[in-house]
């Protein structure tokens, strides 16, 4: 994934370490390629393609009390989502600009806090059971 040139140029004043303009220069070749590899494999852990899902988790657990018996209990839980190809695409290039920061201020030794996008699935529905 390539960012746009608004997003891959970079701003001189983030450079400042590096005396001369070819040196930048070759410093934003550099750390843009590192950005795409690590990009590629941080998408590439998250292994969800369009379509529909189904997540069930279920707990067991001893409960606390006096009642010797039936102290064992369990939970569980449903959930269905779907994720779509445009939210997908957007989560990725969120996670790349997120980087993209990130390699900014370790360049200019600033540290502002930085969040990381969060994939949030359309028609989410709970379900207890």
């Amino acid at each position: 994934m390539t960012c746009s040139a608004a997003q891959s140029r970079w701003d001189r004043r983030t450079l400042t370490l590096l005396t001369t303009p070819e040196q930048a220069e070759a410093a934003q070749i550099e750390l843009q390629a590192i950005l795409d590899r690590h990009h590629q494999s941080l998408v590439s852990l998250i292994q969800l393609e369009n379509g529909s899902y189904e997540l069930t988790i279920s707990i067991t657990y001893e409960a606390a009390g006096r009642n010797l018996l039936n102290r064992r209990r369990s939970a569980t839980s449903k959930i269905r989502f779907t994720i779509e190809d445009p939210l997908l695409a957007n989560w990725r290039s969120s996670l790349k600009n997120t980087l993209t920061a990130w390699a900014r201020q370790i360049l200019t030794n600033s540290s502002q806090s930085i969040t990381f996008p969060e994939l949030e699935p359309n028609n989410c529905e709970e379900s207890p059971s």
